[in-house]
């Protein structure tokens, strides 16, 4: 099952399972990816209103207002409002404002002891990660490698 494993920053290879037996068929899915895991060490409660995100070939955004950590911007193509990171944030020649690549624009909700992995710690404020197959943003501060198995 595609999950642009070979084109996007963030894919992974997905599977879909299907265990036959006598008493009839069960499904199931997993995937993987090639990011580092780590443990959340804090609660983080997510801000219901960061939803969504930017997926190809929806890249122009027109931003609408600025803040510390994100600007809200509306997807031109969908007139969707969404919190982009800045940092995913490009003015091209022509003045158009695009995102970089496809990302989520959503928050996730993490509890201390869950296991995640770790996509881009390169922003200001945020983390962006991905738990169950699924990105999103957590504030930087809460997430500890987890050691390697000897």
């Amino acid at each position: 099952i595609d999950g642009g494993n070979a084109i996007k920053e963030a894919g992974q290879l997905n599977a879909f399972i299907i265990q036959r037996t006598r008493a009839g068929d069960t499904f199931s899915y997993t995937y993987v990816d090639y990011f580092q895991e780590f443990e959340v060490i804090a609660d983080f409660n997510s801000n219901t209103s960061m939803q969504g995100g930017v997926k190809y070939p929806y890249y122009y955004i027109e931003p609408m207002e600025k803040m510390k950590d994100y600007t809200v911007c509306k997807q031109r193509e969908t007139n969707k409002l969404l919190s982009v990171k800045n940092e995913y944030i490009r003015q091209l020649d022509s003045g158009e404002y695009t995102v970089k690549t496809d990302i989520s624009c959503a928050q996730i909700s993490v509890r201390k002891g869950d296991i995640v992995s770790l996509v881009d710690n390169s922003c200001s404020g945020y983390d962006l990660i991905k738990r169950d197959g699924v990105e999103g943003w957590i504030e930087k501060g809460i997430l500890v490698e987890i050691e390697k198995m000897k």
